[in-house]
C-alpha cells in the first residue's frame, strides 16, 4: 500500500520537479526518466529502464522475473 502511494505521488510530480530515488525495488524505478545502475560504487549503465536492462543482463533477468519486461 505504501509503495503504491509513493509510486502515485511520483507519477503526479512527473515533469514538475526533479526527484532522485535510490531503490532496490525495480517497480519503483520502472518509469524513471533516467536510471543509473551501480555495482560496488561503479556506474555500470545509465539510460531508460529498458536501455539499462539491455546493458545489464542481471537486471534484465530480474525485470523479466518480476513481469516488468517480457524478455529474459
Amino acid at each position: 500500500e505504501t509503495e503504491q502511494a509513493v509510486t502515485d505521488m511520483l507519477a503526479d510530480l512527473h515533469g514538475t520537479v526533479t526527484t532522485l530515488i535510490v531503490a532496490h525495488r525495480l517497480s519503483t524505478i520502472r518509469y524513471a526518466d533516467v536510471v543509473v545502475y551501480l555495482d560496488q560504487g561503479r556506474v555500470l549503465a545509465h539510460g531508460t529502464f529498458d536501455e539499462v536492462c539491455d546493458r545489464v543482463p542481471a537486471l534484465q533477468r530480474q525485470a523479466a522475473l518480476l513481469g516488468l519486461r517480457s524478455d529474459s
